[in-house]
């Protein structure tokens, strides 16, 4: 039997039984093993697997007996109610309609010094910059009903925009606010915070960096960038909007999105807590300790990384680390492959997929190796996927 009819049959034996989306992932990637096995090898593949039939029925066997984890549930219940309150909201922004007449603006320039910053806005867009010899908060905004603040108060930067009678802009009409934050070259911060339930943020230190003490930036919808900050520690939360790091010190660092994606380059940190419901996790050149990297559904990669042991679970995406990883380290991937390459030498392995293969250094495995010697220590399991381990 050839590769083609061999996989038709295989998407005969899925169809109707999972997702049609599935069903072609599922063809793709076995398509993707014939591939890797070349000419020579794709009979002794399928031979392995069994007839396409057989293979259908393992695969739906597994899948009928997999369910979520207590996490995963709560996760994917908390993501259909954000999306129902986030309809609802949005409907009623649209339809109310006792809104304001729009047209109301203002602005402020605040230019009383401060060592510390707190925003809290209902809407608008945050940028904070270092530059120059003096501090500055610049606030401007056109929207009904809406108004920003901003005062000094025993040294901090407090800044707060409001929504009088609760969220009901009228879309039609121009509806705009921007905070801009400057903090002189040369100086710090003792903490920096900002809330935002909508609009970006960018914070960004100058060519030498800015420190800030204690990082926390809370987001329900809206993009994240820092650049050049060095913090003492670092919290993250965002609730739909991309969140993008780097030339940053972190120190411990909790980042957490229900859905984007989570990109750190070039910067360090202490502890590295990171956990995503839907989105891809992407740490390259990350120096750190231990790492927590989790991802429901997104692909999890670290490039060129320096961290001294991990723990990386993934439920549905492909698993990528790389760099000099060190410690103890344990990877599991429900759905999707495992690559790990390291630099570092000298390990104890422990390796296993149900539905997959196992290469170890270029050389087939099967699907189980356990081995090895040293002071560092990998397991790594994947259900559905290759998992494919380089020591250096």
């Amino acid at each position: 039997m050839g590769r083609e009819e061999y996989l038709e049959r295989l998407r005969r034996a899925l169809a109707g039984r999972m997702a049609a989306e599935e069903v072609e992932r599922t063809v793709a990637y076995y398509a993707a093993c014939l591939d890797e096995a070349g000419p020579e090898g794709e009979e002794a593949r399928m031979a392995d697997w069994g007839t396409p039939e057989e293979l259908g029925a393992r695969l739906l066997d597994d899948l009928g007996r997999k369910t979520l984890s207590p996490r995963g549930r709560k996760l994917l219940w908390g993501a259909i109610a954000g999306v129902l309150v986030l309809s609802a909201a949005l409907w009623l922004v649209r339809l109310r309609p006792w809104a304001a007449p729009s047209g109301d603006r203002g602005s402020s320039d605040l230019t009383e010094p401060f060592t510390a910053v707190d925003v809290d806005l209902d809407w608008g867009n945050v940028t904070l910059r270092q530059e120059g010899d003096l501090c500055r908060c610049e606030t401007d905004w056109t929207g009904a009903d809406y108004t920003i603040n901003a005062w000094v108060e025993k040294g901090v930067l407090r800044v707060e925009g409001r929504q009088r009678g609760g969220l009901h802009l009228d879309w039609s009409d121009d509806h705009t606010a921007q905070v801009t934050i400057t903090v002189p070259e040369g100086a710090s911060l003792t903490a920096l915070e900002v809330t935002n339930d909508a609009g970006d943020v960018v914070l960004t230190g100058g060519a030498e960096g800015l420190s800030v003490g204690p990082l926390t930036v809370e987001s329900d919808m809206g993009s994240v960038t820092v650049e050049r900050l060095t913090a003492e520690e670092s919290d993250f939360t965002l609730d739909l909007g991309e969140l993008t790091v780097s030339d940053c010190v972190l120190g411990d660092t909790q980042a957490e999105n229900s859905s984007g994606g989570v990109t750190l380059t070039d910067s360090r940190a202490g502890e590295l807590f990171c956990a995503l419901d839907l989105g891809d996790l992407r740490l390259e050149r990350v120096t750190g300790a231990s790492a927590d990297l989790a991802a429901d559904l997104g692909n999890i990669t670290v490039k060129d990384g320096t961290l001294t042991g991990g723990t990386v679970t993934c439920d549905g995406g492909e698993v990528e680390l790389s760099g000099g990883l060190s410690g103890v380290w344990e990877v599991t991937n429900s759905m999707g492959s495992i690559a790990f390459d390291t630099t570092t030498s000298g390990w104890v392995y422990d390796l296993e997929v149900d539905l997959g293969g196992i290469t170890l250094n270029g050389a087939d495995q099967g699907t189980r190796a356990a081995g090895g010697s040293g002071s560092h220590q990998l397991t790594a399991y994947s259900d559905l996927g290759d998992v494919n381990v380089t020591f250096g």
